[in-house]
């Protein structure tokens, strides 16, 4: 008996580290899902005005974009570790796929790393005109609170005065 729990001990400690599989926590996407049609409303405040503008997104296989009305369109790519999406101004946003409550966010510049939020949940639900989303990433910034679903992306943002400026409204199963 001690023989087999010397063995089991040495293959536990020395020989396991090296075999090739490892427990890893599977990684959640944000990536839309391109079987599917986003409608967005944005809404741009000036005082107590606001003003309404919503585009309806779909995925256009020869650019590799979410294309809107006119001109309008967002890009989004994902690595093993790394959600990022932008527009036409380049990259709106980057965030790690498996971030943890209380983690903070940096923003990397050409010349500088600094602090741009934290996270506040992992697990969030929220609550928009599409539906009831779970297990949503909350990152509060300094100006804004960003939204993330898995496999919808960015679902709400709301700005330092808890007002909403973006807002999905709609998914609905492309034609």
């Amino acid at each position: 008996m001690k023989k087999y729990v010397l063995v089991l001990s040495f293959v536990l400690l020395f020989i396991s580290p090296l075999l090739p599989f490892k427990a890893e926590a599977k990684k959640q996407s944000f990536l839309h899902d391109r079987t599917k049609t986003y409608t967005h409303l944005f809404i741009y405040y000036d005082g107590n005005r606001a003003t309404r503008y919503q585009s309806t997104y779909a995925f256009d296989q020869q650019s590799g974009h979410w294309k809107g009305k006119g001109d309008d369109f967002f890009w989004e790519y994902e690595t093993k570790d790394i959600y990022t999406i932008g527009s036409h101004g380049g990259t709106d946003g980057e965030i790690k796929r498996n971030l943890k409550k209380g983690e903070r966010i940096f923003t990397k510049t050409p010349s500088n790393l600094y602090f741009t939020g934290a996270v506040i949940s992992t697990k969030a639900t929220v609550k928009t005109k599409a539906g009831t989303f779970k297990n949503c990433v909350w990152i509060a910034k300094e100006r804004a609170s960003l939204y993330y679903a898995p496999r919808h992306g960015i679902i709400k943002v709301t700005d330092e005065k808890g007002r909403t400026i973006k807002e999905l409204i709609k998914v609905s199963k492309r034609r």
